[in-house]
């Protein structure tokens, strides 16, 4: 995997850059003891399964989170950080929807950079 201490200093990085070589590596459709920051709460899911439900229920959300019984979900793709084991979080992101949006960055941007409004 390429580190960003490898990257050479004559080249410029790009969002696009971070993104594939730090960002993307650490998504998985699960990811325990780990915090994504997604922050809708739905009311209706409880479980991590009854959440991913919620999520693929909204063509618009790209991750989801669990901590104890509460579901949060996000139209918003964020890498987030680690969490204790005593906070009881689990993260998921929507891995088929993360490849669209990829797909669609690199159509819509080509060698530029990936900058969102």
């Amino acid at each position: 995997m390429l580190t960003f201490t490898n990257l050479q200093n004559d080249t410029l990085l790009r969002h696009k850059d971070v993104f594939y070589n730090y960002v993307l590596p650490r998504l998985a459709a699960e990811r325990d003891e780990w915090d994504n920051h997604s922050d809708k709460e739905q009311s209706t899911a409880s479980t991590f399964k009854a959440c991913r439900t919620s999520c693929e229920n909204d063509p618009a959300c790209m991750q989801f989170s669990v901590t104890g019984y509460t579901c949060k979900t996000s139209t918003a793709l964020k890498l987030g950080r680690k969490a204790s084991a005593a906070e009881q979080v689990k993260s998921g992101w929507m891995v088929d929807r993360i490849d669209a949006f990829i797909d669609r960055m690199e159509s819509a941007c080509k060698d530029r950079d990936w900058v969102l409004p």
